[in-house]
């Protein structure tokens, strides 16, 4: 009886997030299955924002300042838009610059599924019904402006 009022209480939840991964699935799936085969841009900040971080775990010995540009000195790594605290940890945990790149993607697509969750979330706390919600999160996230922007 306990799991059966769980299941009724968060039907809403479990069903943004299935409609979630079935929109992720159905346009990136791909990218999810094999994140470190693709970039969504090669071109202008989106190589260099996959080039700044592969550089800092490969290359550089400075933990604080970026060597991969401004020659000779480099530059202070939180200016290099190499997502600093991503990247740190990433080095910490001894992640390579190939495997950065799919750690990146991951986390990008990730927020894709995980949004609408939390969404939903605060579309019921400020009292809307669960078809609503849910109905919202969906079209909220799935109409972002910046999914278009992913190829840059």
């Amino acid at each position: 009886m306990q799991g059966n009022n769980f299941l009724v209480r968060h039907i809403s939840d479990l069903i943004v997030l299935a409609l979630s991964a079935v929109f992720v699935m159905f346009f990136f799936g791909d990218i999810v299955l094999h994140p470190s085969d693709y970039m969504f841009n090669t071109m202008g900040d989106g190589i260099k924002n996959y080039f700044t971080p592969a550089w800092y775990m490969d290359h550089n010995e400075s933990w604080l300042i970026f060597e991969g540009m401004n020659f000779p000195k480099g530059d202070l790594f939180l200016y290099s838009d190499g997502h600093p605290a991503l990247s740190l940890v990433m080095r910490i945990l001894g992640v390579s610059g190939a495997e950065a790149v799919g750690v990146i993607n991951f986390l990008i697509l990730f927020s894709l599924f995980i949004a609408p969750f939390f969404v939903c979330r605060s579309m019921k706390l400020l009292g809307c019904p669960n078809l609503t919600a849910v109905t919202g999160a969906i079209a909220i996230c799935a109409l972002a402006p910046q999914i278009g922007r992913f190829a840059g």
